[in-house]
């Protein structure tokens, strides 16, 4: 057996490296804490900010009306308010598991989980294969400018959604994710992602979800009843690229702010290592 060598200062010593390592372990986490505090306001000032544009718009002097919603509240005057299954067409994904005849062929394609589709963007870089028949694969391909919704899994999951921009081609998706594609000329899907995505989008899955403990899930037809906020196609436009921009700029803070706490983690493990090890005079 092979033996490990442990070092073993003796107790003055010791005494020495543990105040030394809580007196610095102490400060970094403090320090953690407060950018992570960071972390959470910005998460709420963005959420805001997305509410705000896609339920008041962008010029603050527009004569308001009631929607008529309690979750969407007041909305510009010349703005509607419509049910979703008016302006999509949404369809389910492959079912996982099923057996097919021993004569017919069956093709390997790669094919989206809940996992993949994440809040903004898609996570593929665990793809998953399938193996179907062609002529059902192609009932299931995913087309450029889909929005992707997840039925559920955990709180978190219920609903989210993004554009899916075509980076792997073919992909099939999974029926535990909808596809949506939308009337273009009356509602930009881009849009109707930062609405899902809003406290409105929030506020409607989570009422509307049917619950267990820790977990919730929707179906097609509820999400075809939500009604949402429907300024005129040029106002979506204008909306999206505002909210592209400050989006933007908020995920880079948060970004910087999560590498920070990671580099804060990095260096209290090395500081634990170097103090116990003595590599470090304390």
């Amino acid at each position: 057996m092979k033996r490990i060598y442990v070092p073993f200062p003796n107790l003055d010593i010791q005494s020495r490296i543990a105040d030394f390592l809580d007196d610095k372990c102490g400060k970094i986490d403090r320090y953690i804490e407060k950018q992570q505090q960071i972390i959470e306001k910005l998460k709420a000032y963005k959420q805001a900010v997305i509410t705000e544009a896609v339920t008041k718009g962008l010029d603050p002097d527009v004569p308001m009306k009631d929607s008529g919603i309690e979750w969407i509240g007041e909305i510009p005057e010349h703005w509607n308010v419509g049910q979703l299954k008016y302006f999509v067409k949404i369809r389910s994904g492959i079912t996982l598991g099923k057996k097919y005849a021993h004569d017919i062929k069956l093709k390997e394609y790669p094919y989206l989980r809940v996992a993949n589709v994440q809040g903004e963007y898609t996570e593929l870089s665990d793809v998953s294969m399938i193996s179907v028949p062609e002529e059902e694969a192609q009932k299931y391909f995913l087309r450029t400018g889909e929005l992707l919704m997840t039925e559920g899994g955990d709180r978190d999951k219920l609903g989210r959604g993004c554009v899916w921009k075509g980076e792997i081609v073919p992909c099939l998706h999974q029926n535990h994710i909808f596809a949506v594609t939308t009337n273009e000329l009356r509602l930009n899907v881009y849009y109707l992602d930062y609405v899902t995505t809003s406290n409105v989008g929030r506020s409607y899955f989570d009422y509307t979800a049917k619950k267990t403990t820790n977990l919730a899930s929707t179906n097609s037809m509820t999400i075809l009843q939500f009604r949402l906020p429907i300024p005129p196609i040029d106002e979506q436009q204008k909306i999206i690229q505002y909210l592209n921009l400050t989006v933007e700029e908020l995920n880079r803070m948060l970004s910087k702010y999560h590498t920070m706490i990671e580099k804060l983690i990095e260096y209290k493990k090395s500081l634990i290592y170097e103090a116990v090890t003595g590599k470090l005079e304390v």
